[in-house]
């Protein structure tokens, strides 16, 4: 929300990336929330697997893939972070809840 209201107070036109400074996969959030709600994280279904089952479906998707998404407008615009990874914004998600 803080990055919204930053592209809208600075008045940032065009695409703007908003992620985290530090690059973190699905499964780097899920450890994360795993660790922190003191849960098993279980393995993530494995490419193979999910073709098996989705065949295409699986391979268009987003569900194989991760993004090496950065924030750089966001960062050129003079925009802090308050969690600089998944794994912080996650823990003050989980202690704010």
């Amino acid at each position: 929300m803080r990055a919204i209201l930053h592209i809208i107070d600075t008045q940032i036109s065009g695409p703007v990336n908003v992620c985290g400074p530090t690059p973190a996969t699905a499964s780097d959030v899920g450890r994360s929330l795993a660790r922190e709600l003191r849960r098993p994280f279980w393995v993530p279904a494995p490419a193979w697997g999910l073709k098996l089952v989705l065949g295409k479906a699986a391979t268009e998707s987003l569900l194989t893939a991760d993004a090496d998404v950065r924030p750089d407008v966001l960062v050129q615009n003079g925009f802090t972070f308050t969690h600089r990874s998944a794994e912080t914004a996650v823990r003050a998600a989980i202690a704010e809840g």
